[in-house]
Order: C-alpha cells, then sequence, then structure tokens
C-alpha cells in the first residue's frame, strides 16, 4: 500500500501543477509552477492516505490485519509511511529548487523598478526578467560577496523545507487516525495549526517574525498526531 500512496500522491500533485499552470501567467517555466504547488504536498498526502484506508477498511483489509495480531497503526503505516516520503521529497524540492520558498513567504510589492539591461527589461523588485522576445524568466535572488545566498533567504529555504516535511508527516498521520475514527476534532486541530503556520509565514515575509517561526505550529502538530496515531480509535 505505500508504493500506491506514494503514487497516488505524486499523480495528485501533478494535477495541482497543472491547475496552478492553467491560471498562471503566461512564459513561466515548469519548474517554478511546480515551486509554487509545493505548499500542498501535505494536502495530497493526507488525502491520499484518507482515502486507501478508508477503502482497505471497507473491503475488509485493516479487520484481517487486525484479526492476526497487527495493531491499527502498524496496519496504517505503510501508507502514511508513503505519504511521508512524498512530502520529503517535495522538501528536498524546495532546498534544490530556486526561489521555491517564495511560495511559502510571499511578499506583496508596492512597485517596480524597472531598467533595461541586455536588451531585455529586469524588475529588480520582483526579480523578474522580460527579454525581447517577451519571455518572463525568475531571476536568482542577488548574490552576496561571499558568493552564497543572502541569510535572510537562506533562513527561509531552510524553514519552507522543514515546515513542509513536517506538515507532510503530521497530516497523514492524522488522516491515518481520522479514517479509523472520528475525524472532527483532529481535522479543527489540523486546520488551526495550518492557520497558525500560514500566519507565521506572512509574518516573516514582512520582516515581522523571524521564519523558523513558523517550524513552531508545524512540530507541535507533528507531536500531537503522532500521539493520536498511536491511541486506540
Amino acid at each position: 500500500m505505500g508504493g500506491g500512496a506514494l503514487a497516488l500522491g505524486a499523480l495528485l500533485f501533478v494535477i495541482a501543477c497543472l491547475l496552478t499552470g492553467a491560471t498562471d501567467e503566461g512564459s513561466v517555466r515548469w519548474a517554478t509552477r511546480a515551486a509554487r504547488t509545493l505548499p500542498v504536498v501535505p494536502l495530497c498526502g493526507a488525502a491520499v492516505t484518507w482515502l486507501a484506508l478508508r477503502r482497505a477498511k471497507r473491503r475488509g483489509e485493516l479487520l484481517a490485519l487486525e484479526s492476526i495480531g497487527a495493531s491499527p497503526a502498524r496496519a496504517a503505516a505503510f501508507v502514511v509511511a508513503g505519504a511521508g516520503l512524498l512530502a520529503c521529497v517535495a522538501a528536498s524540492g524546495v532546498l534544490v529548487i530556486r526561489g521555491a520558498e517564495d511560495a511559502f513567504f510571499p511578499r506583496a510589492v508596492a512597485r517596480g523598478d524597472v531598467v533595461s539591461v541586455d536588451g531585455g527589461f529586469f524588475d529588480r523588485a520582483r526579480g523578474v526578467r522580460i527579454d525581447e522576445n517577451g519571455e518572463l524568466t525568475r531571476q536568482v535572488p542577488a548574490i552576496s560577496a561571499s558568493g552564497g545566498a543572502p541569510a535572510g533567504s537562506r533562513a527561509r529555504t531552510a524553514s519552507a523545507a522543514a515546515v513542509l516535511a513536517l506538515l507532510g508527516i503530521a497530516l497523514p498521520l492524522l488522516a491515518a487516525r481520522a479514517a479509523r475514527g472520528r475525524p472532527g476534532r483532529s481535522v479543527a486541530f489540523a486546520a488551526g495549526m495550518c492557520v497558525l503556520c500560514i500566519l507565521s509565514m506572512q509574518a516573516a515575509a514582512v520582516g515581522r517574525a523571524p521564519p523558523s517561526l513558523a517550524c513552531v505550529p508545524a512540530a507541535l502538530l507533528l507531536i500531537v498526531a503522532a500521539v493520536r496515531y498511536r491511541s486506540v480509535a
């Protein structure tokens, strides 16, 4: 079941990328579109976990596993592991794809500072270049004198990857717990923690909070999810 959950989660992510590309502006690289879709990976993992376990429950597979001594947590472990692996791969993508953290820490730009560069135009505020053919490309953030990315950019990237991994493991755990019990309280608590993560990221994007603050509600959600996952429904 774990491999099927991973494949189905990847399929849901591809569908989300296609929907993002259909509503995006033109001439945007697919790597950029995929980076913009990375924040929904935990939701994809949770949906896959819920659907897989509900289907297994209807077919009697979970009851068969429990009848031979497997605990409910152990019976759902492979599905949760597949969804968690998808989140870990997505978190690695945040560390690799340049500018992927912008999807987690969006900033509104009041005005553009457009200059003419090499036969095209460059918007310094948005980091977007428009070449002579009208194609939009995302430029690399400003490089410091030491040759690396700015410290603030590195902190946002690390925090975005950590939040994605934490939520990508916590939400499937809660989905697995909800699939064999009443999901009301689990859904409400997960929604509240996710809202806190979003608010923390928005505050960090405008410089009112450190980027690592968003990791606190995500880590708390993971702890609670792990405890509830082990409990008896």
